[in-house]
């Protein structure tokens, strides 16, 4: 057991007894350019901007790296980095994948997973909300939008609108699909295997696979599914940008005033017109006299 109160952390000092065994001697420390450059790759596969350099360098407090550390996870940055193989594995994409590829707008769901990673949101919860969001009891009305973004996981596996397709056996596909991204996402094992036969190395079984797919057979989706016209990828729900619905509100307000005053405006124009139109015909009516022979 080599003695841990010569290293800085508790593994460095089982690294320092290799070396040396190995009669190594381990590489300088790096400069703190170099630690930053690291650190802010590492946590946001960016590059540290010269400013942000320039300051860590100056700054001589013990707690220097601590606080760069903490300023890199506040950051935008950290969440889009850390979400890019998240957002690969459960199959995101704002197109259809079969058939023309037929756009399908999930960005709401990119954005949900965007801030629950900046807001470190609690693993459960993001479990939760991406499996059955919709379907969570007692939320409020900000929540339940949030978690029905969330269950929008259970729509990102691909679909078809080929005409020629077989509606069922693609609604299967959907499902087989839907188990295989859950048992890779959270239970980090390959479930595909048992699609056909029990798997060979873990203890997964054809059952266990299908039983699986029941838990999501209730989700309303077709075989078949529509990739234009109204009726595209239903069923769809209305998302709003921060502050966007309020935009609308008052636009909608505001229409509706200018309608009523135009309407207001085009009475009254009626009312003169016919006015006008009777004094007129008053006005304008003819005498003939019967000439005398």
């Amino acid at each position: 057991m080599p003695a841990l109160a010569s290293a800085r952390n508790p593994i460095g000092a089982f690294i320092r007894a290799r070396l040396a065994k190995e009669g190594l001697q381990p590489s300088p420390a790096a400069d703190r350019r170099t630690l930053l450059r690291r650190v802010t790759l590492d946590l946001t596969g960016l590059a540290p901007e010269p400013a942000q350099i320039e300051a860590f360098v100056k700054d001589k407090s013990a707690d220097a790296s601590e606080k760069v550390v903490d300023r890199l996870l506040a950051s935008q940055a950290y969440a889009e980095h850390q979400a890019v193989p998240w957002l690969d594995a459960v199959r995101y994409a704002d197109s259809a994948g079969y058939h023309s590829d037929g756009e399908r707008p999930a960005w709401p769901y990119r954005d949900y997973v965007l801030r629950a990673l900046l807001n470190n949101k609690p693993f459960d919860e993001f479990t939760r909300e991406q499996l059955a969001g919709d379907l969570m009891p007692n939320a409020t009305p900000e929540q339940t939008s949030e978690q029905k973004i969330a269950s929008a996981y259970n729509r990102m596996g691909r679909t078809s609108a080929e005409g020629g397709l077989q509606p069922k056996e693609y609604w299967a596909k959907y499902g087989a699909d839907r188990v295989r991204a859950i048992g890779a996402n959270w239970l980090g094992s390959t479930f595909g295997c048992a699609e056909c036969h029990d798997h060979k190395f873990n203890p997964i079984l054809t059952k266990d696979f299908y039983s699986m797919k029941a838990f999501f057979a209730d989700i309303k989706e077709e075989g078949l599914v529509a990739d234009t016209g109204p009726n595209a990828f239903e069923p769809k729900m209305t998302v709003y940008r921060s502050g966007q619905k309020e935009k609308i509100d008052e636009l909608i307000r505001r229409i509706a005033a200018e309608q009523a005053a135009r309407d207001a405006r085009a009475n009254m124009m009626t009312d003169q017109r016919r006015q006008w139109e009777q004094r007129s015909a008053s006005e304008s009516s003819w005498k003939f006299q019967i000439p005398q022979e």
